[in-house]
């Protein structure tokens, strides 16, 4: 019992210590999801993806006629808990490519990486695939590929800024840590 109570106290100081930072991940996801919610409600998982390296798991979701969620996950890790504390190492992937192969009768468009915000993305079409470089992955990416130019560049509410971009800094500034948009 003792090296229980022993175990749950030191637990609870990692848990303690990590707080901040937990925060700060879930205030980044928040955004990140917010940012492919109008994409994912509409999205059916399909296995479009391939990356040339091993230990990257590409993962897909076609989202109607209009997208082409892409996430990267890198599976190289290690992660141990022991005697109270734990452990998490990984080796980051650098320089592959991923290629996604699009079905017929949709032709991509636009690309743009999310991850804190949105960014446009360099691609090249081959036949009936789209070759994404990607230069590094730490433990995860997400992609987009649209159907529309500028499929980001809209404004519901009319106030003149792209909605998208309201949301990725609003979810992810710290000021904005209890609030949601």
């Amino acid at each position: 019992m003792k090296n229980y109570v022993n175990f749950k106290i030191r637990f609870s100081i990692l848990i303690g210590l990590l707080i901040e930072e937990l925060k700060n991940v879930v205030r980044t996801l928040n955004g990140e999801l917010q940012i492919l919610k109008r994409f994912l409600k509409i999205g059916e998982p399909v296995s479009l993806a391939l990356a040339d390296i091993k230990d990257v798991e590409a993962n897909t979701i076609l989202c109607g006629d209009r997208a082409i969620v892409l996430i990267l996950i890198n599976n190289d890790f290690q992660g141990y808990l022991t005697k109270g504390s734990a452990s998490f190492t990984y080796t980051a992937k650098e320089t592959f490519k991923v290629t996604v192969n699009v079905p017929e009768g949709m032709e991509i468009r636009d690309g743009y990486e999310v991850g804190g915000g949105f960014k446009k993305i360099q691609y090249r079409k081959e036949e009936e695939n789209v070759i994404i470089p990607v230069d590094k992955l730490d433990l995860t990416r997400q992609f987009v590929l649209t159907t529309q130019p500028d499929d980001y560049n809209f404004d519901q509410d009319g106030d003149g800024f792209s909605d998208i971009q309201e949301i990725a800094t609003f979810s992810t500034h710290p000021d904005n840590a209890e609030e949601h948009p």
